[in-house]
Formats: structure tokens, C-alpha cells, sequence
């Protein structure tokens, strides 16, 4: 079988292995470092050398002290504790209470790849014996390259949130919940009617294939598993039958192809990217496309409504998410039951609990290695 089509094994790291959204471009700017954890990751971001971005753990390698909190000088990072400095490569170039010495290799900041793409900050925290080559085939261009067009308009949004990926996740492939969650939003609760998912193609926990689907190709040439499905509406008018595709990239990546009027061609496309920080946390990046209505985005003040009304839609799912992270703390199941319209979540479940079975991901990051300093 091709490698996205090969059962999973229970001891691949099937969530390090990815490449991560970690910030948007618009936050990180040439004098100050960005800090942020990646899957329990502490790490570092800033700009280097005019726009190139470098990232480290955020560990300075003298005291553990976070370099997040340091300062850029000329490109430099340096730490806030002794005013150590590295340059975009991790290695210490300056130690002032040993100037003059020589700098021992220990001293260096471990770096992890990263890239600067589509608006957004990647990182990759996988195997660090990951050839170039397959890093750049196994980055997600598949998600925006047939988007990030002229003739499509573009806006950006984040949000951190305390609660499991996974929770949101399952949110966004579940539109069943829009007419009661949403309701004085994106829906009304006389908008709930029957609902019915079919799965187009499902490399994530079987292997149904669909040869000629460009999703499921982009999959193939990433080496991703993941799955899509179509959302129908069975009683709806005939140009309302099809709400759209949703199709999950693992990890934890989301495109959600909705129609705002088929029989025109007209779309929205939400690319969800939910980043898990630590196993109560995350931040979501999204990046819409649509192609109607594209000359909105020239009148001030577009971008800064569509964040707002984008964080109150997120408010209305935290309140059912937040709670459920509570339950699920205190011993409930994710799932309990389900139906039709569940279908989506119920793989990207299925797939999860698969992946962490041997290699939870929340375990990969021991911070014993430090500590051990101290013994």
C-alpha cells in the first residue's frame, strides 16, 4: 500500500510528525520574540534576519530561563536573565560573563524547523532526522494553493482557548449544532432539519479511496491520513440539498467547503487549523476564502468585523466546549451516543484514540531531561 494508505501503526507518532500553525505573521515582529507551546512544547519564534523567521525551544541552554521573555537586537536573541545570545541557528554567539572564551556547543538553543507561509508561522517538532525534501513535501500547501487567488477574498483570525483540540475539532465537523448553539448568529433553531453524512474517501481508520477526488490526492503526495465527507440535507429545496465537504487532514487540520450558493458556484472555505498547546489547551488559527463579495475586503474595518463577529461565534462554542472539557475531566466520555450526523467526529475519534494509543502526545515532551541538572 502507499504510505497514506498503510495501516497505522501504534507506535508512529502520528502527532509529532506534522507541521503545526503556531502564530499568525501579523504577530511576531522584528524586535520582539514570540513564546508559545506546540504539544506541551515550550518554544521560541523571531525574526532574524529581516523577515526570516528562526524558532527554538524556549529554554535558555544556561538556567532553563524562557528566551520568550529576552530581547531582538540586530536579529539577535538574547536572554533576559545573563544576556546570553543566539543567533538564527541556535548557536551562542556572546556570553558576556565569559567573554573571550571559548563557547562550548552545549551552550547552543535547540532549534526546530519552521517556515513563514500563507500568512502564517509553521513549526515541525517531529523526527529531527526529517530530510529537507520530505519536509517540504509534507507541508500542507494543499490547504490554501487553490485559494490564495486574487478572485478569492482572504481573512484571518486566531483565538486561544482552554480546552482539548479535539473538542473543537469535532465542533467544526459537526454542523448539526448550528441552529441551537448558534442561534442569533450563523443560524435560527427553525433552521434544524434532517442531517445525513456520507464518507467520500477515509484513509484515517479504514481504506476507502477515491482516486480521482483532489483531496484525497493531496493526501497521497503529503503522506497524510485523513477523511472527507459530505454533509446532506435530505428534506431541503434541491439548491440546499448539499451543505458542503468536510475533510480532516491529521493531526489536527480542518478544510471545511461550504456552499453559499451552488447553483452559482459560490463558496465559503474555512481553513481550520487547531494547534493543541497542552492537553487543555489550544489555539485556532482560521483562514476564510470566499468567492463572492470579494470587493469587501478593500472597505476599512472588514477585517477587524470579521474578528469580532468570529470571536463571538467562538464565544457560543466555548460555552458548550469549556463545559464538556469539565466532564470529560471529571471521568465522562466524548462520546456517548451518536447518529448520522455524527459521522465526522465519530472518525476523527476513532482515528485519535488510534494514533495515541502507545504515543500520546502529551507525554512526548519530558521536561525530566532538565531537571536532571539539579540531582
Amino acid at each position: 500500500l502507499p504510505p497514506s494508505h498503510a495501516p497505522l501503526s501504534p507506535t508512529s507518532n502520528a502527532m509529532l510528525n506534522a507541521w503545526y500553525a503556531a502564530i499568525l505573521s501579523e504577530e511576531l515582529d522584528s524586535k520582539t520574540p514570540y513564546g508559545i507551546q506546540v504539544l506541551g512544547f515550550p518554544l521560541v519564534f523571531w525574526r532574524h534576519k529581516g523577515t526570516t523567521v528562526s524558532c527554538a525551544e524556549d529554554i535558555c541552554p544556561h538556567r532553563s530561563a524562557p528566551l520568550s521573555v529576552g530581547r531582538i537586537d540586530n536579529g539577535i536573541l538574547e536572554c533576559k536573565y545573563h544576556g546570553w545570545q543566539f543567533g538564527g541557528d541556535g548557536a551562542c554567539t556572546h556570553i558576556p560573563s565569559a567573554a573571550g572564551k571559548p563557547i562550548s556547543k552545549s551552550a547552543n538553543a535547540t532549534t526546530f524547523p519552521c517556515v513563514e507561509k500563507y500568512g502564517i508561522v509553521w513549526v515541525w517538532i517531529g523526527d529531527k532526522d526529517t530530510s529537507q525534501e520530505d519536509l517540504d513535501r509534507k507541508f500542507p500547501d494543499h490547504l490554501f494553493k487553490r485559494h490564495f487567488k486574487p478572485e478569492w477574498a482572504t481573512n484571518y483570525g486566531t483565538r486561544d482557548l482552554g480546552i482539548d483540540h479535539g473538542l473543537m475539532i469535532e465542533n467544526l465537523l459537526d454542523p448539526a449544532h448550528l441552529p441551537f448553539t448558534h442561534e442569533g448568529t450563523l443560524a435560527k433553531r427553525s433552521d434544524a432539519q434532517l442531517m445525513e453524512m456520507s464518507v467520500i474517501w477515509n484513509t484515517a481508520t479504514i481504506n476507502k479511496v477515491d482516486e480521482d477526488d483532489d483531496d484525497f490526492q493531496d493526501c497521497q503526495q503529503t503522506d497524510t491520513r485523513g477523511f472527507k465527507v459530505l454533509c446532506t440535507r435530505p428534506n431541503a429545496t434541491d439548491d440546499k440539498k448539499e451543505l458542503g465537504f468536510f475533510t480532516f487532514y491529521a493531526p489536527s487540520n480542518l478544510k471545511l467547503e461550504l456552499y453559499t450558493n451552488k447553483t452559482k458556484g459560490k463558496k465559503l472555505v474555512q481553513i481550520q487549523l487547531c494547534t493543541p498547546v497542552t492537553p487543555t489547551k489550544m489555539r485556532l488559527i482560521f483562514v476564510f476564502y470566499r468567492n463572492s463579495g470579494v470587493f469587501a475586503n478593500k472597505i476599512p474595518g472588514v477585517e477587524h468585523m470579521f474578528r469580532w463577529y468570529s470571536d463571538k461565534i467562538i464565544d457560543q462554542d466555548f460555552e458548550l466546549l469549556g463545559g464538556q472539557q469539565v466532564r470529560l475531566g471529571q471521568g465522562a466520555n466524548p462520546w456517548k451516543t451518536a447518529v448520522s450526523a455524527d459521522t465526522a467526529g465519530v472518525l476523527y475519534r476513532k482515528w485519535r484514540d488510534s494514533a495515541e494509543k502507545l504515543n500520546p502526545w502529551f507525554g512526548s515532551y519530558n521536561a525530566r531531561k532538565y531537571m536532571a541538572l539539579a540531582s
